[in-house]
């Protein structure tokens, strides 16, 4: 549910009326978004098919941080929890070597999971124009 790749794949899914679970890192991770993010981030939840705040379950909650508050290890966790619970990935990785997406298939990598990986295929359509 971060800015960016997952919510143009939840409003995608919900688009095309595939089943959508929303995984949340903690309650309030859209506090200091622009009100026009936090209303897409509602709409999205509003319509996922389930909603998952992953710091409320024990096995990824972070140890001596209040569940719902912000947390930079919350959003590894949530990665965690989306990884063990799927069976492929889908990712728009640039292939740097740090950051959210780069720890998260590093996991993913641990867990032997299946990874497409689409930035090539992004970056050489993105902004092409179909209808010339």
């Amino acid at each position: 549910m971060a800015l960016g790749w997952d919510q143009a794949i939840a409003l995608t899914a919900i688009e095309f009326s595939i089943p959508l679970i929303a995984a949340v890192p903690f309650a309030s991770q859209d506090a200091k978004w622009h009100q026009e993010d936090r209303d897409r981030w509602e709409v999205i939840l509003f319509q996922s098919q389930l909603t998952i705040y992953v710091d409320r379950l024990p096995d990824y909650n972070v140890t001596d941080v209040d569940v719902g508050v912000y947390h930079v290890a919350k959003l590894q966790k949530r990665n965690e929890w989306m990884v063990d619970n799927c069976s492929q990935i889908l990712a728009l990785f640039d292939g740097s070597n740090k950051g959210g997406t780069f720890n998260c298939l590093e996991y993913a990598k641990k867990l032997n999971k299946q990874v497409l990986n689409v930035w090539n295929s992004w970056s050489k359509y993105a902004g092409v124009n179909y209808d010339q």
